[in-house]
């Protein structure tokens, strides 16, 4: 893993709201915050690239002891057995299939 590939992730991230941030890894006991991409390659390195994550959503917000987020990222989970009664079913799921 190089930063230009932790540049990559977080390009899927508003500028504005890229850090603070939570990430884990394997090494750590829990999440913990993250304020530049080269801290998340050094948090990375030291897990030996095993298991790293990083949050979704920024740090935004504590209301009432509740983190709230701004709503600016989907997470979808399509299964492929969910289009399996179907002709060319991972054609269906991606989108590369077309009516005739």
């Amino acid at each position: 893993m190089e930063v230009k590939d932790i540049k990559f992730i977080l390009s899927h991230f508003e500028k504005q709201t890229l850090f603070p941030r939570k990430m884990m890894t394997f090494k750590s006991n829990g999440q913990f915050s993250i304020s530049s991409t080269e801290e998340i390659f050094e948090k990375c390195e030291l897990a030996n690239f095993i298991d790293c994550r990083i949050n979704a959503y920024p740090e935004y917000t504590e209301f009432e002891g509740i983190i709230r987020y701004p709503p600016n990222f989907i997470f979808i989970d399509l299964d492929l057995a969910n289009f399996s009664k179907y002709k060319d079913s991972k054609k269906l799921l991606t989108g590369h299939y077309r009516k005739h």
